[in-house]
């Protein structure tokens, strides 16, 4: 494997922090948009009435009029409340494709809530290095704990398109991972020090996640099979 940054940052995206030199990340709170009222234009009832008696006097009957103009097709943009910054600029010296698969954009509230996460948590977290970028957002999931009923961090989640392979996984946790199957996509399951990871393969990507656990007793790897089913359709239906 000659990509030298590879090792160099030690894949450091995965953290919330990226101090290693050749690390560059953008980790940019999400800003929420406040959606503008559509303007309503005044219509010429007067004389729009006066033209239209007019069109029926001349044609004889209201069936022989034109069919209505059908209704418009709706829209399919993705429900997402709280977006995130646009991604950070990839460099990708040598032979790696660009990632255009975007986690932050193509998984919708819907679909993180489906996952088990607050999609208002929604926050961008590229790991952009010299010869390979992770493109994706961090969430959490927050519960109310106690008596008081305080929120508390149960769980996190690293979601990121990659464009480093499978096969490059599994040479970075040698020994250290189990090969799954996600609706029929080769994966791996990887651990690390209180964190737990899977990498599903994809034609022009790998899709990484990372689930860390908060401060109660959820282990990292409780939600990680529910998180990559869920986002594994999601996709699937995105490519």
């Amino acid at each position: 494997m000659d990509e030298r940054g590879i090792s160099a940052c030690r894949w450091s995206h995965r953290s919330r922090r990226c101090g290693q030199p050749g690390c560059h990340r953008q980790s940019g709170g999400s800003t929420r948009k406040r959606r503008q009222q559509p303007v309503t234009r005044p219509y010429l009832y007067l004389a729009a009435g006066t033209a239209a008696m007019a069109l029926l006097g001349a044609c004889g009957t209201t069936s022989e009029l034109a069919d209505p103009v059908p209704s418009a097709t709706p829209s399919t943009t993705k429900q997402i409340a709280v977006p995130a910054p646009p991604p950070t600029s990839q460099v990708n010296n040598g032979s790696r494709g660009r990632v255009e698969s975007d986690p932050c954009t193509e998984f919708d509230d819907p679909t993180i809530e489906r996952a088990g996460y607050d999609a208002d948590t929604r926050e961008r977290t590229d790991g952009i290095h010299e010869w390979y970028a992770f493109v994706g957002c961090t969430f959490v999931n927050k519960e109310p704990v106690g008596t008081l009923g305080a929120p508390v961090s149960i769980r996190f989640i690293d979601i990121a398109a990659t464009n480093i392979t499978l096969d490059e996984f599994r040479q970075r946790y040698a020994g250290n991972y189990t090969e799954e199957s996600i609706g029929g996509r080769s994966a791996i399951t990887y651990s690390r020090p209180r964190q737990c990871g899977m990498v599903i393969e994809f034609p022009k990507f790998a899709l990484d996640l990372t689930t860390t656990a908060g401060l109660t007793g959820e282990k990292p790897c409780d939600n990680l099979l529910n998180a990559a089913t869920v986002l594994e359709v999601a996709a699937t239906a995105a490519i």
